[in-house]
């Protein structure tokens, strides 16, 4: 266990530091949204640190005094962005509700959205709150202080991310592959429920991949891993959500949708039967707990 947990403290630290000089070179600010919590280190920690949190100063400015912020935040990053890059591949420029341009780099793998790369820093389109409450001398002087969009900047740092994303993704795959070191079958399965979790994934689709009848395949699940297919599933799709309920800002309903439950009623009771408690509870314990430490 010491191994594995050494193992992913060196690979965390490694990982964490280039995106730390990446953000130093290019004076930008770099946030990761996992949105299906697989950039999960064997220990169970995040591969990089602070992953979902935007950094940026401006991000964060008064965010904690208005509740309205907070939301607008949320709902941008949460729905908005992540709803066009689970349709489209292609980086885009976009200006936040708050009125920073960010560079946008969804990381698509095998015909899916794994991972996206937000690179923030730049002035946007002036800030329009779209509610009774204006916006504080402080936030409209930090929006004159935003820096001019710079095309060759952007265009390259576009490139970085493109690479970075899809490095970030091999490093979880080598790491999953070094820890278990498992006959070809067994990490053939794993690779399966790892690459589909998230979506419709059943025992029939399992056969098809690896070229089985369904009987088959299911005896073979079986023999190497002494449960069914649909618990090996179940387990992955757990994990994941307690990855993001740790580590994001997203809500139940979303939680449960991007780890493949059909709903959030159905993903309360099955995480409930097999982690103890509720997610919401979950959530609070683990937030009381690195309020405690720090």
């Amino acid at each position: 266990m010491s191994d594995i947990v050494n193992f992913s403290i060196e690979l965390r630290a490694r990982c964490s530091k280039l995106i730390e000089d990446l953000q130093s070179r290019y004076h930008l600010v770099i946030t990761i949204h996992d949105d299906l919590g697989i950039l999960r280190l064997p220990d169970g920690n995040s591969l990089i640190d602070r992953p979902f949190h935007h950094m940026h100063p401006y991000c964060l400015l008064e965010r904690d005094q208005h509740a309205e912020y907070d939301r607008q935040c949320v709902d941008y990053c949460s729905r908005q962005v992540s709803k066009r890059c689970r349709v489209n591949q292609q980086p885009y420029l976009s200006s936040c509700w708050k009125g920073m341009r960010e560079i946008i780099v969804p990381i698509w793998r095998n015909g899916t959205h794994h991972i996206t790369l937000y690179a923030a820093g730049f002035r946007g389109e002036k800030p329009n709150l779209s509610s009774d409450h204006s916006f504080s001398q402080e936030v409209q002087e930090a929006y004159l202080q935003l820096g001019e969009p710079d095309e060759l900047k952007i265009n390259e740092m576009t490139r970085v991310l493109q690479t970075v994303g899809l490095g970030l993704l091999q490093e979880i795959d080598n790491a999953r592959q070094m820890i278990h070191n498992d006959n070809a079958r067994k990490q053939q399965i794993k690779q399966f429920i790892y690459n589909y979790a998230h979506q419709e994934c059943t025992l029939k689709d399992l056969a098809a991949y690896m070229f089985l009848s369904p009987s088959r395949c299911s005896k073979v699940v079986r023999d190497l891993f002494k449960t069914p297919f649909q618990e090996l599933v179940i387990n992955e799709r757990l994990e994941r959500s307690k990855h993001l309920l740790l580590n994001s800002r997203l809500k139940q309903e979303a939680i449960a949708t991007q780890c493949g439950f059909n709903n959030h009623f159905y993903f309360g009771r099955l995480f409930k039967k097999y982690i103890g408690i509720s997610p919401g509870k979950f959530r609070k314990q683990a937030k009381n707990q690195l309020t405690q430490k720090s």
